[in-house]
């Protein structure tokens, strides 16, 4: 009886190896051979390296922005003498100065601070220049059409490899 348990586990697992072994067709060999190839990833990479190389030179039509801030700081006495307060005599309808007097102060008016900012926004619009910036994306498109093509080469010749 224990011969025959032993006799049947050896062949349920025989059998079971058989099944779990299945030849590759030769789609399914081309396909992995194309997904795992490194020739192949390097040439997508070069193309997507093209691409984002086409974009960055399509930026170049479009105006640049920019935006710069930066921290001024007053010295004491600078802030000293904006702070003081000076007498501002009161006129009256003749113009002719009644005797009272206005406090007034530099600082007051717009609310003066040791540490300020002073910013900036700059937008620069290219103009024409000889060409220069469509030839740079005639340029750039012409090496992302050809690293695409490239790539498609890469992938037929694999594919002629694996078949033979």
């Amino acid at each position: 009886m224990a011969r025959m348990k032993l006799v049947l586990i050896i062949l349920l697992m025989h059998i079971s190896g058989i099944l779990a072994t299945t030849p590759l067709t030769l789609d399914e060999s081309i396909d992995l051979a194309v997904e795992n190839n490194k020739e192949l990833l390097a040439a997508e990479q070069g193309y997507e390296a093209a691409r984002w190389s086409q974009y960055n030179v399509l930026s170049n039509f479009f105006p640049q922005a920019s935006f710069n801030a930066r921290p001024v700081r007053i010295d004491d006495d600078t802030y000293e003498r904006a702070t003081e307060i000076y007498k501002i005599p009161v006129f009256g309808p003749n113009n002719i100065p009644k005797g009272d007097y206005i406090p007034f102060s530099a600082a007051g008016m717009n609310g003066l601070y040791r540490t300020t900012y002073n910013t900036g926004f700059t937008v620069q619009q290219p103009i024409f220049n000889g060409g220069k910036i469509f030839l740079g994306y005639q340029i750039a498109r012409l090496a992302r059409i050809q690293a695409e093509q490239s790539l498609v080469e890469r992938e037929n010749e694999i594919s002629h490899r694996v078949a033979d």
